[in-house]
């Protein structure tokens, strides 16, 4: 089994898939997790839309970093 470092099995967790996973997989989770999570989506819930904000943050730094792995 290959060796992760700590930031990418962060990552994995992130977006809810195992270490090790495609990135149809990722890309998938990617936008299943965003969609749930959006922010524009608690523009009216001054409680939740900060949480949103940071998810979504994550989520876009995660699958920008595989993203970037694929493509070399």
């Amino acid at each position: 089994m290959p060796a992760y470092s700590d930031v990418e099995l962060q990552y994995y967790a992130n977006l809810e898939v195992q270490p090790g996973a495609g990135f149809e997989v990722i890309q998938a989770s990617y936008r299943r997790l965003l969609k749930q999570c959006h922010p524009d989506k608690f523009l009216n819930d001054p409680q939740r839309y900060p949480i949103a904000l940071e998810l979504s943050q994550k989520l876009n730094e995660a699958y920008a970093y595989f993203e970037e792995k694929i493509s070399g």
